[in-house]
């Protein structure tokens, strides 16, 4: 496909529409992704998790002690898994004598402010560049059209 100069120009201002919206992102995850558990949140914890899941035991290979007090994005994954443990009540285990259950509205609310927290904040893929979400098609015309190549279709 030959590319005439309109189509330079459209691909140019493009790829500078997508640098803007990638700062801007960049810009949004440091604001919003620096939201923490709230005090009483990481008091539950202390009670009901730390106890096995500290950096000496590490129960299923989870230290939450170390990640309680830093911001939710940083730990995306892990907070995803334990918000779904705590909303299908399978942690503390009902048998374990170490850690004391939380109590039906303790599980509700974190595993309400944990969700919305990381709705809130953006997914790792928010920081990388917009132009990973462009279709490869489009950007093998972009290049093509900017390199002045026939692209490869």
């Amino acid at each position: 496909m030959h590319c005439t100069l309109y189509n330079r120009w459209v691909v140019e201002r493009s790829i500078n529409g997508i640098a803007l919206i990638s700062l801007l992102s960049l810009a949004f995850s440091t604001s919003v992704g620096a939201q923490i558990l709230p005090a009483s949140a990481r008091m539950v914890f202390n009670e009901s998790c730390v106890s096995c899941h500290n950096p000496d035991k590490k129960k299923g290979k989870l230290d939450l002690e170390s990640i309680l007090q830093a911001p939710i994005s940083e730990h995306r994954e892990t907070w995803n898994d334990v918000a779904w443990m705590l909303r299908e009540r399978e942690m503390p285990p009902e048998e374990s004598p170490a850690a004391k259950r939380p109590k039906e509205a303790e599980y509700d609310t974190i595993t309400k402010w944990l969700e919305e927290a990381m709705l809130a904040s953006p997914s790792p893929l928010a920081a990388a560049p917009a132009s990973m979400e462009v279709h490869t098609v489009v950007q093998e015309y972009c290049l093509s059209c900017l390199l002045s190549v026939p692209d490869s279709r």
